[in-house]
């Protein structure tokens, strides 16, 4: 289907004839949502709605309905599923699911309950915004400490705390022996290398 050049330039004079021509991507949520008459109100509330299925149910000031989505939202192919955040998470976390069904950066100690891991985080998201997870088998960014050498590759990959990756398995309890997957793209330089995203839970020490 195509648009009629003049039908489009009669759109675009109609928008900027309504309140003044801004558009606004920040309308509340809930049945008065779009309750106007004009093109822009519709126009307004479908990307306040757009702008919410990207970041969250709470957007930062600076996520806008038009930047490009995070890539875990879009990357069908590497994505498992997208949760709240239930606190800061960076890019590469190993992510854990807490008791309300947010993601929370994973933990080595069994007292927090937050070893089983569900996936590595695709983008970065403060708390009530939308973080992407990886699915188990795919390559994915995970973050280091430090950079491990590239003579590690194809090595295991453990969980180290707060949601980092390491090389070194646990070894004082009390601790979870945490696989993530395995080593693929460390060059001694990059914190965040590629792993192939194979989650194990090998042993609990109390």
């Amino acid at each position: 289907m195509s648009i009629h050049p003049q039908s489009k330039q009669r759109q675009i004079a109609s928008v900027k004839a309504e309140a003044g021509g801004v558009w606004n991507d920040e309308l509340p949520a809930g049945s008065t949502l779009e309750d106007g008459d004009h093109a822009i109100d519709d126009d307004n509330a479908l990307a306040s709605q757009l702008r919410r299925v990207i970041y969250g149910p709470a957007p930062g000031a600076g996520d806008r309905w038009y930047d490009l989505p995070p890539a875990g939202l879009v990357d069908i192919a590497t994505a498992g599923l997208a949760f709240i955040a239930g606190e800061a998470i960076a890019t590469g976390d190993a992510l854990a699911i807490g008791p309300a069904g947010t993601a929370y950066r994973a933990q080595r100690s069994p007292a927090a309950n937050l070893y089983h891991v569900a996936g590595v985080a695709l983008n970065a998201a403060l708390a009530g915004g939308a973080v992407g997870a990886a699915r188990i088998g795919s390559k994915v960014a995970a973050r280091f400490n430090a950079p491990p050498s590239s003579a590690l590759n194809g090595q295991i990959v453990w969980l180290d705390d707060n949601g980092a990756a390491s090389m070194t398995a646990a070894v004082a309890p009390p601790s979870a022996d945490y696989q993530l997957g395995i080593l693929l793209g460390a060059d001694g330089v990059t914190s965040s290398p590629e792993i192939l995203f194979a989650p194990v839970l090998s042993a609990l020490y109390f």
